[in-house]
């Protein structure tokens, strides 16, 4: 094993798009820097730079929409310009669901309404924690149980080292029961 540093070695993680209504024009940005916050929860690092960044307060709701192949040009579009200077309410359709104001992407794999939650600020990111309201998945991605089936999506990954997107693999193991080939070996 070699000592590379000060490093975060938790990527890939997934690629999302979150929607935000900013001085009456819908605003898209490409967060990556998402994770799982609790079963209920989950948190979205946004660089305080950005113009998403300075509408987000505690209480503001907004959407996550999981990152597909057939979304990623226009998600990484999304990420590369500013809300500010360019008008992105029109780069992908869009549905509105339970809450007011809140834009979701009509073919994405996966869409959520959520609350922010709470915020914690380092000092370059706001750190968002929010709770999804209503969770929107096309009818195709969805297993015989109707629960999201992961392998039909194929989601994309984003790769901070390498800077590069992934695309996700299929099944190799079913949780809580792979490990017990070791149960009285160890």
């Amino acid at each position: 094993m070699k000592n590379i540093g000060s490093v975060v070695g938790l990527y890939p993680t997934p690629d999302t798009v979150v929607g935000t209504v900013q001085n009456g024009k819908v605003n898209w940005m490409n967060v990556a820097h998402v994770g799982v916050w609790g079963i209920d929860c989950m948190m979205l690092s946004i660089g305080k730079p950005h113009y998403t960044a300075k509408a987000l307060h505690a209480g503001t709701a907004l959407s996550v929409n999981l990152v597909d192949e057939a979304m990623l040009v226009r998600a990484d579009y999304v990420g590369i310009v500013s809300g500010e200077t360019v008008d992105k309410s029109d780069v992908f359709p869009i549905f509105h669901g339970q809450l007011r104001d809140v834009p979701l992407i009509e073919n994405a794999p996966v869409a959520m309404e959520c609350l922010i939650e709470e915020i914690y600020e380092t000092k370059t990111h706001l750190n968002c924690i929010v709770r999804p309201v209503t969770t929107y998945v096309r009818e195709d991605v969805l297993s015989e149980n109707g629960r999201i089936d992961f392998e039909k999506i194929h989601p994309i990954l984003f790769e901070m080292q390498q800077a590069r997107y992934l695309r996700s693999g299929n099944a190799v193991g079913r949780c809580w029961n792979i490990g017990k080939t070791l149960i009285d070996k160890i």
